[in-house]
């Protein structure tokens, strides 16, 4: 079951949808944390600068002459400006990624449909207020609890958000909760294959001449590669949707 389930998922990333839905989910979750690491920096060239189009362009172009290392360290250890209200933005940013992905993809990812469905996240509100608020609600508590898990509460998000979204969609012949090992299983093959390529970029690394290693270009695809992280981490809700695909086909 968990090898068919792991298959059945992984078929979604045949489908060019999927990649226009990870670029935009990278645009939704990632860009907020890249500004607000940036601002961190915002009294460089004094604390009279007002905050402008101008001073961000220059401290963009300071960290593209140092290199990006800090501002991604900055984004990815949670250093943030704007305190309390920053890390607000950031939590609602990464919320509306997973909702946006999600809803987008869902038939593809259940196997009911062969086209994603652009619409959804943006007519729901009000084609169906009722129907989004539960959604939204459950989503937000869910979020609250579930990333506060230690090593693998990013990892749950997802497929959480898929069986949540699945039930109030009146998704029916499907069991929600899959069994305890079953469930650990789908948990450790999403890492396993995020780490997989991770590794495989490593080693890309690895092997490459030091000039280019230190290159601006590597500076480049640091960054697309850090912004690649948030989409790694829906591999595991393609494999618990692809046990749910399985059920809905035996359910006919």
């Amino acid at each position: 079951m968990l090898w068919n389930s792991i298959t059945a998922g992984l078929k979604i990333l045949g489908f060019w949808q999927t990649y226009i839905v990870a670029f935009g989910m990278t645009i939704i979750v990632v860009f907020p944390k890249l500004y607000l690491a940036l601002l961190q920096d915002r009294f460089m060239y004094g604390r009279e600068v007002a905050l402008s189009p101008t001073l961000i362009w220059y401290l963009i172009r300071h960290h593209w002459i140092s290199g990006f290392d800090k501002l991604k360290d900055r984004a990815y250890k949670g250093h943030f400006a704007g305190g309390f209200k920053g890390l607000l933005v950031i939590g609602l940013a990464e919320f509306l990624g997973g909702y946006f992905a999600i809803l987008t993809l869902l038939p593809l990812m259940l196997g009911t449909g062969t086209h994603a469905n652009w619409a959804l996240p943006w007519i729901l509100p009000f084609h169906d207020a009722v129907l989004f608020l539960k959604i939204v609600g459950v989503l937000l508590l869910m979020t609250i609890i579930v990333t506060r898990i230690p090593v693998v509460g990013q990892m749950l998000i997802n497929p959480l958000f898929v069986a949540v979204i699945s039930y109030f969609l009146g998704v029916t012949h499907t069991l929600l909760i899959p069994n305890f090992w079953l469930g650990c299983g789908f948990v450790l093959a999403g890492v396993a294959m995020q780490y997989a390529v991770i590794g495989i970029v490593a080693i890309v690394v690895a092997f490459m001449p030091s000039n280019v290693v230190f290159s601006r270009f590597s500076n480049v695809t640091s960054i697309i590669f850090f912004c690649l992280l948030p989409v790694l981490n829906l591999l595991p809700a393609f494999i618990y949707a692809g046990w749910m695909s399985h059920q809905l086909i035996a359910g006919h």
